[in-house]
């Protein structure tokens, strides 16, 4: 089996491990905090953040098989990978310092992760 082929083989079955979780956890999302409390707080709050959870869970199934081809050793990619890491976690900081709400930084991270995967 050619690195190519397995590569495939890899993102499809890590891709779709990825959308059994998601599908887990938005078919399940009213009773995905009871795990963690019962404060009707809590509830609202995870209920409100679980789609953000759901995708977070899909994008980042598949964006480690795809950054690590990339760096495969001899591929005279890791300068790239590097600045796109660089690239797309310095909205953490940047999210942090502006003081955005829990909600806004996620769903930057989010899209810096789909980013991410699509250069890669």
């Amino acid at each position: 089996m050619s690195f190519f082929q397995a590569t495939i083989v890899l993102a499809g079955t890590s891709t779709a491990i990825g959308l059994f979780f998601w599908a887990v956890i938005i078919g399940l999302h009213h009773k995905i905090a009871l795990i963690f409390s019962s404060s009707s707080v809590v509830l609202a709050a995870v209920d409100k953040l679980t789609p953000l959870l759901a995708f977070a869970i899909l994008l980042n199934s598949i964006q480690p098989i795809l950054s690590g081809v990339a760096v495969h050793v001899g591929s005279g990619w890791q300068g790239l990978v590097a600045n796109v890491n660089i690239g797309t976690y310095y909205n953490m900081l940047e999210s942090y310092l502006d003081g955005s709400t829990t909600l806004v930084s996620w769903f930057e991270h989010l899209i810096s992760q789909f980013y991410q995967n699509c250069l890669f």
